[in-house]
């Protein structure tokens, strides 16, 4: 186990999500069986299956497994099979054929196939379903999604609007729903912009596992041969923990649980860029539950930094409006307003949930009640897995005694302010720490490393940042807890603005957080890793 708080607490958070995700040969199979059904259905244009087409169909994946957010979902109360997504998109115009007749042109493809008859289950709402069975344990269902290309886009920068076939099974008809799953990914791509960053390093960690399983196990002939969708960014792993603690939340009550596409959606308008799971999940939902003012009061005046992103918003008559990124004619909360806002007070419920239950998690004494704060949030199989990978080595060890609980308490108080300039492609660094005794002596002689070790009182810290320019800014945000500090009303979390050099003192008892911002133009360029200073 790792020594210093911050790693531990993204660890925790990081395993849980690992437990959750597709493995890489469970994620080859899917691919090997989509491919196959896709290859089926293009060739169903030269046997005359689609004869209204001109060309054979496009087949591509959509939904979370294209996403890099997919997870072993919960439904009626257990552990379920993956859920794949795949688009038929017929070249034919809306204008030629029905969307019914679409639905049964590519229903009655995969029914001539023996093998895809016996997986096919009855018709959906939109798709159709093949179940394959369990593999190792491990089953997935491969939804199909019938669709045409729409001729309008709404958005020149993400092509690819389809209109989707779309039935109402009550009454037995059919219509045309607007979709873009293809821009909807390259809009995520474009959000998930720390993508890059990590690449390298994740292929050639999942390259390395590979070789290490046995004979027979999915193995990689090079780094570059590992695909980019098993690479997961803090912005996906957030999504995927958050997703399967609606899951559990809901379990009991799926019928108003949030729908995916929001927790993606929100998710990724608000993520910046954050280098660990546990930042970006707690910086979500804090901007997330700033929104729930809107509950009692459809005019309720947010918070500047989010009240301007308009990603939540309610009209005059009270009806809520989430946009799709990629469709404006889309709402993601069109029915929130049924049942006296029904929906919407469950996702607001859901996320003070979330930001309690990973405090109770992270919380945790001992390791009996890690194991059981584990079980109840995620899932006891999730538990079971996570304990096992983060046990210390040696046996009398506690696991939660390797555990710190600073970093907790930095990130997750309410009165830290969030940066409120762009920060797309800002760079990282490390802040240099000082130590100097008040009277003097010997002056800013010792290096102090983040969390290293408590200090005592009536000390100076010099921290210095990188010069980077005489025409920027720096803010330094310091953010104290504590009784002491507390009392004092000097709790801070605001931004102050000076140059590469900042002091402060080592005055109140307590975990208290540095960090600094450089400002260009109105942009963030440049910002440092959290420092931690603890003081006794």
């Amino acid at each position: 186990m790792m020594t210093a708080a911050r790693p531990d607490i993204n660890a925790i958070l990081t395993n849980v999500a690992e437990s959750l995700d597709i493995s890489p040969t469970d994620y080859e199979r899917a691919v090997r069986s989509y491919g196959a059904v896709g290859k089926w259905l293009k060739d169903g244009f030269l046997n005359g299956a689609y004869p209204e087409s001109t060309k054979e169909p496009s087949i591509y994946p959509q939904g979370s497994i294209n996403l890099g957010t997919i997870i072993q979902p919960i439904k009626e109360g257990r552990e379920s099979d993956f859920d794949v997504d795949l688009v038929c998109e017929l070249r034919v115009s809306p204008t030629a054929m029905s969307p019914k007749a679409t639905k049964g042109e590519v229903g009655d493809r995969l029914k001539e196939n023996d093998t895809y008859r016996e997986k096919l289950d009855s018709e959906g709402k939109r798709c159709w379903t093949l179940t394959y069975a369990e593999s190792e344990g491990v089953g997935f269902h491969l939804d199909i999604l019938p669709c045409l290309p729409r001729p309008s886009e709404d958005h020149p920068d993400y092509p690819g609007a389809i209109s989707l076939s779309n039935k109402d099974k009550a009454a037995g008809t059919y219509v045309w729903k607007p979709g873009n799953p293809k821009g909807y990914g390259q809009w995520f791509r474009n959000q998930n912009v720390i993508f890059g960053k990590l690449t390298h390093q994740q292929k050639q960690s999942i390259f390395e596992q590979a070789e290490l399983r046995q004979p027979g196990m999915l193995k990689y002939e090079s780094i570059d041969d590992v695909p980019d969708q098993l690479v997961r960014t803090p912005l996906q792993r957030a999504i995927q923990l958050m997703k399967r603690h609606r899951d559990v939340r809901f379990a009991k009550k799926p019928g108003y649980k949030p729908i995916s596409i929001i927790i993606t959606t929100l998710a990724a308008h608000l993520y910046q860029e954050e280098t660990d799971v546990y930042a970006a999940l707690t910086n979500i939902t804090d901007l997330l539950a700033i929104h729930s003012d809107l509950l009692a009061n459809r005019y309720a005046a947010l918070d500047e930094k989010v009240a301007d992103m308009k990603l939540i918003t309610r009209n005059d008559d009270g009806e809520w409006n989430i946009p799709n990124p990629v469709n404006s004619g889309e709402n993601f909360a069109d029915r929130w307003h049924e049942e006296h806002d029904a929906r919407a007070r469950a996702f607001f419920q859901w996320v003070q949930w979330l930001k309690e239950d990973v405090t109770a998690v992270l919380e945790a004494g001992t390791d009996e009640d890690l194991n059981e704060q584990l079980q109840r949030v995620f899932g006891k199989r999730v538990a079971s897995s996570v304990i096992e990978k983060l046990q210390p080595s040696t046996p009398k060890t506690s696991l939660v005694s390797c555990i710190g609980k600073a970093a907790l308490s930095l990130f997750s108080v309410s009165w830290r302010q969030q940066p409120g300039w762009p920060m797309r492609n800002a760079q990282e660094f490390d802040i240099d720490a000082r130590l100097s005794e008040q009277n003097g002596f010997r002056p800013y002689a010792f290096r102090y490393g983040s969390g290293s070790q408590r200090l005592n009182k009536r000390l100076l810290i010099r921290f210095t940042a990188p010069s980077l320019g005489a025409d920027c800014d720096y803010y330094w945000q310091v953010t104290n807890t504590g009784d002491e500090a507390r009392r004092a009303g000097d709790l801070r979390g605001g931004f102050q603005v000076g140059r590469e050099i900042h002091t402060e003192g080592t005055k109140y008892t307590g975990d208290h957080s540095v960090q600094c911002f450089v400002v260009k133009d109105g942009v963030c360029i440049a910002r440092s890793h959290q420092f931690e200073v603890r003081i006794r």
